[in-house]
């Protein structure tokens, strides 16, 4: 029997995997100011660009706390919510919390459990 992975982990992963192919929510007082509303393109994994690897990754995190991860075309729906310098994303089988930060044209999203530490770059899409 073949497990079905969440899109949500899935995306984190095929982020993961495309580093080693490049080298050869209901969320609490979020409004549409917060700075993590947007939808993002993920440009690099752990400091690495993924242009080239032929896997298109990105994250929409919608003013209403819910939020949409795609990877090469395959959706997954969740939500997320932001205590401080964390966001946790959820979906019906997986739960990540990862610290954040959002410099200018940037969201930062790193050190996420459950995935080794993960870090991912994402700009606007």
């Amino acid at each position: 029997m073949t497990s079905k992975i969440s899109t949500v982990r899935k995306t984190l992963v095929a982020a993961a995997l495309a580093v080693f192919v490049a080298l050869p929510l209901s969320a609490c007082g979020s409004t549409s100011d917060d700075p993590i509303v947007g939808k993002w393109d993920v440009t690099e994994v752990e400091g690495i660009s993924i242009a080239g690897s032929g896997t298109s990754m990105s994250f929409e995190f919608k003013a209403n706390g819910k939020m949409t991860a795609t990877t090469d075309g395959d959706k997954g729906q969740g939500t997320w919510t932001v205590a401080g310098n964390k966001v946790t994303i959820k979906d019906r089988e997986e739960t990540m919390v990862c610290d954040y930060t959002v410099e200018t044209d940037k969201l930062m999203l790193n050190d996420c459990d459950g995935l080794g530490g993960l870090s991912l770059t994402l700009v606007p899409a």
